[in-house]
Order: structure tokens, then C-alpha cells, then sequence
């Protein structure tokens, strides 16, 4: 009766461990420097917000969309940054014959963790899945633009 009890108290702590949330929050700023504006995509575990930063005197900041993200969403994107591929990306990616084109930025916080990845000019698949993440809880107007540059183009 005894190892039932403890068996059963082991089983039930591992299925808790393993089904325990993570906690994250993500901010993806999309600069786009001959605009002068900046789009900020804010994602927590249950919601995702885009925000308008303009450069220009005058202008003010202005909320785009506020919206709950579904608990598939939320599953989709946990898992995603806390898989190994996604984890072992460098805090840097940037194409030295390119000024100022395509820019983004990654802030990632999770499990008292920080980590920031400069994209430049450079696509990486493991970005592109959290943009396509994004991309599929936002409305057509504020997708993020990131595609894999044709073999013609380059």
C-alpha cells in the first residue's frame, strides 16, 4: 500500500511538472526606418497588443489592436521558445551589405529570463515560426512582413 502511495505522489508531481505553464512575454518590434514608425507586437501568455511608435515630431503612439490570444495560440508559441532550436539562437543576425532594410527586433522573457535577437537583413526560420505564430493571431493590415528571400534575389 505504501509504494502504491508513493508511486501514485511521483506519477502525479511528474504529470504537474510537465503541464506546468510557462510564463512568457514577448515584444517583436518591426522598424521601418524610411516611415519613420515602428510597430511593436507585445505577446503574454494570453494576450497580443500592436502598438504604432512614430518618428516623426508631432505624431503621437497609437494602440492598432488589443486582442486574447486562444489557448492554442498561447500552447503554439510557449512551445516554441522554449524548444532548444529556438533557445540556442544567437543575439545577432545581420547582413553587412545591407543598411538599413528589413529590421527587427526579439525580446523574449520567460522563466526569469532575457533574451534579445537583432534581425538584420536576414531571414532565420526560427524567427519566421514565431512571426508566423503572430502572424496567424493579427489581421491581415498588421501582419508582419518576413519572407525567405528568393534564390533569384540574391
Amino acid at each position: 500500500m505504501k509504494s502504491i502511495l508513493i508511486l501514485t505522489v511521483l506519477l502525479w508531481s511528474n504529470i504537474s511538472a510537465q503541464t506546468k505553464k510557462v510564463r512568457f512575454t514577448i515584444d517583436v518590434f518591426d522598424f521601418n526606418s524610411s516611415m519613420a514608425f515602428t510597430l511593436q507586437y507585445h505577446i503574454t501568455n494570453d494576450s497580443l497588443i500592436v502598438t504604432r511608435f512614430n518618428g516623426l515630431k508631432g505624431e503621437r503612439t497609437a494602440l492598432l489592436l488589443q486582442k486574447k490570444l486562444t489557448v492554442a495560440q498561447e500552447v503554439n508559441i510557449a512551445n516554441l521558445i522554449k524548444s532548444p532550436s529556438f533557445k540556442s539562437l544567437k543575439n545577432a543576425y545581420r547582413n553587412a551589405l545591407v543598411a538599413d532594410g528589413d529590421q527587427k527586433k526579439v525580446v523574449i522573457q520567460s522563466n526569469g529570463k532575457k533574451k534579445t535577437i537583432e534581425i538584420e537583413d536576414v531571414y532565420n526560420n526560427e524567427v519566421a515560426k514565431l512571426i508566423d505564430d503572430i502572424n496567424c493571431a493579427v489581421d491581415h493590415e498588421f501582419k508582419i512582413r518576413y519572407t525567405e528571400p528568393s534564390p533569384t534575389s540574391l
